[in-house]
């Protein structure tokens, strides 16, 4: 299960030296956006071996992406995943992109979850780098004219065969007994400025007062009409609660969601993870808390 920082104080320094991060057989796809049937989307694609934690494992890690609109002529991704940590094959090991993401010059993080035996803790070790065409890891072939509605600048880049680069990592030990929780809800806006707030039957949660609400953030501003909106709380492990959304419209007056208390139960033994409660669709007006 990852351990991810929820908060400042979840975790503690931690000097100790493990291996490095070894990164090969990448990849990376930057569409020409043809409405002719081309391919119209961006990927990467790399693999990441370590050998930490007291055995050699590896993973493939990969995603894709939409192409930036004929008004975003930009030679980098202007919809670039940033600010979010993407699961690899295997549960151990994630990575993160960053903005100004082209194909020949970007920046990449990898993590990975191990337990150091040795210490009996959970270790949570980052190794970030930057590729770029520039340098003997990575080859690429692009097309960099722009043809309005026809062709955006694409290509492919590749590391060779046998090539790979090794990253240094940074540790941390976790020493907190909270989870990170990840609450998702999407809801039609009336007007603009139509929010989504959160709220419950804990004091994280604001204890069921609509003035302690959860403030949330909109995660997918391009999605006009009917956003998501995201917020990440720590809550201790084991820890059960009720909570709903609430609609809170651009005049100040506020529209609870229907229905039943939403319910959930902070894992046992999750401290210091990150957990999500899945997306949900903001349910319509109704009673304030059933009790």
């Amino acid at each position: 299960m990852w351990k991810t920082i929820g908060s400042a104080a979840a975790f503690c320094s931690f000097a100790a030296a493990y291996s490095p991060f070894v990164i090969t057989n990448l990849n990376t796809h930057q569409p020409n956006g043809n409405p002719a049937g081309q391919v119209n989307y961006y990927r990467i694609q790399f693999d990441v071996l370590s050998s930490n934690g007291g055995a050699d494992s590896s993973t493939t890690c990969q995603t894709s992406w939409g192409d930036n609109s004929w008004l975003e002529t930009e030679a980098y991704s202007m919809a670039v995943p940033t600010g979010k940590w993407i699961g690899c094959g295997t549960n151990d090991f994630r990575f993160q992109l960053f903005p100004y993401f082209s194909i020949g010059n970007f920046s990449l993080a990898v993590q990975q979850n191990f337990t150091d035996a040795a210490l009996n803790q959970e270790i949570f070790a980052t190794a970030t780098t930057h590729m770029s065409n520039t340098t003997s890891s990575l080859s690429c072939s692009i097309n960099g004219q722009e043809v309005m509605y026809q062709q955006h600048a694409h290509g492919d880049c590749n590391m060779a065969s046998n090539g790979s680069v090794s990253v240094q990592v940074e540790a941390e030990a976790c020493s907190s007994s909270d989870a990170t929780t990840i609450f998702e809800a999407s809801g039609s806006y009336e007007e603009s400025g139509d929010e989504i707030v959160l709220v419950g039957s804990i004091p994280e949660l604001g204890n069921w007062s609509p003035t302690k609400a959860v403030s949330m953030s909109v995660t997918n501003p391009q999605s006009a009409g009917a956003p998501t909106f995201g917020a990440r709380l720590d809550i201790s492990e084991g820890t059960s609660f009720q909570y709903k959304y609430i609609m809170r419209h651009a005049d100040g007056s506020e529209t609870w969601e229907c229905c039943e208390n939403r319910e959930y139960t902070v894992p046992a033994n999750s401290a210091c993870s990150e957990i999500s409660l899945g997306s949900d669709w903001f349910r319509g007006g109704g009673d304030a808390v059933v009790n």
